[in-house]
């Protein structure tokens, strides 16, 4: 992956151009608004889990919760069985999602509660493994391994063979946990058995990368590559982005451990890709910074502390503590491999008071969760006791309800079936109508949010483009035609004042829309920092210094990512007479002086990688007359297809065209200028980005 293509990953982070929650909130309302036609039968219920596990993907956990209940006492009500035990498990996985284990444990058994009296085995285990997941969260490990033995011993009565192959993979967690390496091993590897047999291709890789864990926590790099590499291969035929992000990441951590930190990277960027596009921000955050500290063992600070930045600023945003602390710990770091041991104090300082806190906050939690363990015991064994009392009762009362029920049956058996032909064609022509709505606002909901992030993007350009105040106040005529191909630009403008010298810069970056805007916020980043840091004052040497710092930073893996573009510098002593030192990549600079062209070349070399980069930028100056007139451009006006042959507009057709206005106000000319591009442009689409700037002295 080129570099470039990898700070186009970091610019979507940071503009936040990717987002599965806008989606989900869509399916949501959908619900909400089919929930509010339905009667209160079966559907409902449905319908009501259905919310509360969309709302769960948005973090509305309280109100999740709150649906889920409704759910509970509709099905009680309606005695839908199945209906209140799915009720049941999605509060508890609401509760887990909100790290309320105790609470969670008390929904599973209630549901336990249900399979028991049904006398269902496969469910009762099935309770009892997620019981054993609830306890595994809280560090419980000795109460998650006796629930999973009780799962694995239900499972062998039944023959379940999905279900033994979770509980392995379930027990070799814990033993994974408790560093119990072998026996984590063995568990993972029948687990293994059982899913092959199953055919079960995405579970068989997930496994696969079990073991590859196991084995690099003991060291053996090559047998852990071995089975990541095939678990990768089983989650890239599924299909699963989660477990193919998963693998890249191990893959990408092993490879930093063995010190092949390129193919660490190569790992970790793919790893990174995927969960931006998925929403992924809790991954998003841990491969940011474990990309920063690769770069901080590579040396490349600035590109280290990009990305450690960003992953803190994620890891904010989503009130992640743990990774909070996580990436202030790795900045105190790269303060003090670079020498900036001021700020790494300051961090190193910071770092331990998020530590402090979050064990605080831990132990609480702890305390807390024990307590709740303790209550919901204590009430498990008093609803065991009652159930044993009350099943003599419900066993006879139940065979009384199924001679009744069986009488029932039969009598309507006909005319329900009859009923239920005509009900499911009218719910399939419902459910088709309803679905063709969701997608039709999935899709338009998906370009809003596409065309907000440019939007803002936009605005965040804009605001490092020269202003107006600034060129007013230093040029005396002038006029800007600014036209991007899309909402962003790799074209820019920009300006700044130093020392009685001003400086005017119209550049064409490499790309345009995202990637193009992107390297423009590089170009004049570089540009102001040799002007105003390094305090280079030669347009040349200014030049030199932002192809420098591009290959440094960006093209370094074969990319030529860079500009074309003319840098001018006016000295402000003298408006009548004075020399304008200039340097020029590519791009002329046109100069009108009593109604002729003159036209100041410069290097055929753009400033970024290229065969002639070692070669320096030439300084050169011209005479400036009062009424001369200063053209500065890029290429995208000349290059615009149109007229009646669908040609290009051509370079000289345009230094014509200026010629012919040239005695015109700046204003007046900046609006000729753009209706003979409307028109030659007709219906043809815009191909690059445009940028004309005329002075007049």
């Amino acid at each position: 992956m080129r570099i470039g293509n990898r700070f186009i990953l970091l610019i979507i982070v940071l503009l936040g151009c990717y987002s599965v929650g806008t989606c989900q909130l869509s399916k949501t309302d959908s619900l909400i608004k089919v929930l509010k036609t339905e009667k209160e039968d079966t559907d409902k219920v449905r319908i009501l889990n259905d919310l509360a596990i969309s709302l769960e993907k948005t973090t509305k956990f309280d109100t999740a919760l709150i649906i889920a209940n409704e759910a509970q006492s509709l099905a009680e009500k309606l005695n839908y069985g199945s209906g209140l035990i799915r009720a049941y498990d999605i509060s508890s996985y609401i509760c887990a999602a909100a790290d309320n284990y105790p609470k969670a444990l008390m929904y599973e058994g209630k549901a336990l509660t249900n399979y028991k009296n049904a006398g269902n085995k496969n469910g009762i285990a099935s309770e009892y493994n997620k019981m054993s997941t609830a306890y595994w969260k809280q560090g419980d490990y000795p109460t998650s391994l006796k629930y999973d033995f009780m799962a694995l011993q239900l499972y062998q009565q039944t023959g379940n063979k999905q279900g033994l192959a979770s509980i392995y993979q379930g027990i070799g967690v814990v033993y994974y946990e408790e560093a119990s390496d072998s026996l984590a091993l063995i568990n993972f590897s029948k687990a293994l058995t059982l899913y092959q047999e199953l055919g079960e291709t995405e579970a068989a890789a997930g496994d696969m990368g079990n073991i590859g864990n196991v084995y690099d926590d003991m060291n053996r790099p090559g047998d852990a590559l071995n089975y990541d590499f095939r678990a990768l291969e089983g989650e890239i035929k599924s299909d699963n982005k989660t477990g193919i992000a998963r693998n890249y990441g191990n893959i990408g951590n092993i490879y930093e451990e063995m010190g092949n930190y390129p193919e660490a990277l190569e790992f970790e960027f793919k790893a990174l890709d995927i969960d931006i596009k998925a929403g992924y921000k809790r991954g998003t955050s841990s491969k940011l910074l474990t990309i920063g500290s690769i770069y901080t063992r590579l040396k490349k600070y600035g590109l280290a502390k990009l990305y450690i930045d960003s992953s803190l600023n994620v890891a904010k945003r989503i009130q992640e503590s743990e990774y909070v602390k996580n990436a202030i710990g790795e900045l105190a770091h790269l303060d003090e491999v670079s020498g900036d041991y001021k700020n790494g104090l300051k961090n190193y300082k910071t770092y331990i008071a998020e530590r402090d806190s979050l064990i605080n906050r831990q132990n609480t939690k702890k305390i807390v969760q024990t307590e709740m363990n303790y209550d919901f015991q204590q009430k498990q064994a008093a609803e065991e006791s009652e159930r044993e009392k009350k099943e003599a009762l419900a066993a006879q009362a139940y065979r009384k309800d199924l001679i009744i029920r069986n009488i029932f049956i039969t009598a309507f058996v006909i005319m329900f079936a009859l009923a239920f032909l005509i009900f499911r064609g009218y719910r399939q022509n419902q459910n088709a109508n309803k679905l063709i709505v969701i997608q039709k606002q999935v899709v338009e909901q998906k370009q809003k949010e596409i065309v907000d992030s440019l939007n803002y993007a936009q605005k965040i350009q804009k605001g490092l483009l020269a202003s107006n105040n600034l060129l007013l106040k230093y040029l005396p005529d002038y006029f800007i035609l600014y036209k991007p191909k899309d909402i962003v630009s790799g074209d820019f403008y920009w300006a700044t004042m130093k020392n009685n010298r001003f400086y005017l810069a119209v550049c064409d970056s490499t790309g345009h829309g995202v990637p193009g805007a992107f390297m423009s916020l590089l170009n004049i980043s570089y540009l102001n920092e040799a002007i105003s840091e390094r305090n280079l004052t030669a347009p040349n040497d200014i030049f030199n210094h932002t192809r420098s710092k591009l290959i440094e930073n960006v093209s370094q893996e074969g990319g030529q990512d860079g500009m074309d573009g003319i840098l001018i510098c006016l000295p402000l002593d003298d408006w009548n007479r004075y020399k304008m030192e200039y340097a020029v990549a590519y791009n002329n600079i046109i100069i009108i002086r009593d109604g002729k062209i003159l036209e100041l070349n410069g290097d055929k070399m753009p400033v970024g990688a290229s065969p002639k980069q070692g070669e320096s930028f030439t300084g050169q100056s011209f005479e400036l007359n009062k009424g001369d007139i200063i053209y500065a451009l890029t290429d995208g006006y000349a290059d615009q297809f149109g007229g009646e042959k669908g040609k290009k507009f051509k370079y000289r057709k345009l230094q014509e065209h200026l010629l012919a206005v040239c005695n015109m106000d700046m204003k007046e000319q900046k609006r000729i200028l753009e209706e003979t591009l409307e028109k030659w442009r007709g219906n043809l689409e815009q191909v690059d980005d445009i940028l004309i700037m005329g002075i007049k002295i």
